[in-house]
């Protein structure tokens, strides 16, 4: 058997050609998830600071899982402070 440059060529220039396109893929993909995944960080933080800015004052919970805690904004303790004080 005959061994065939040109077929053998061919080969590796399909054999590079998915690899690289393979990995385009996986990196795009990735970066994608990525760019999610903060986007839904900051969605988290930007509620909570205005869960913590309510006129009220008063504490709202926060869920993790089967955890609850509650969280309230330091400058509303502050102000408590001052009008028990005065």
């Amino acid at each position: 058997m005959k061994f065939n440059k040109e077929l053998a060529k061919k080969i590796l220039i399909w054999t590079f050609a998915v690899l690289i396109c393979g990995y385009v893929a996986w990196d795009v993909s990735l970066k994608v998830v990525n760019y999610f995944r903060t986007q839904g960080y900051e969605y988290a933080i930007v509620e909570i600071v205005n869960q913590a800015e309510n006129e009220d004052c008063g504490y709202f919970p926060i869920f993790i899982g089967d955890k609850e805690i509650n969280l309230i904004n330091v400058e509303c303790l502050q102000s408590s402070e001052e009008e028990i004080n005065n």
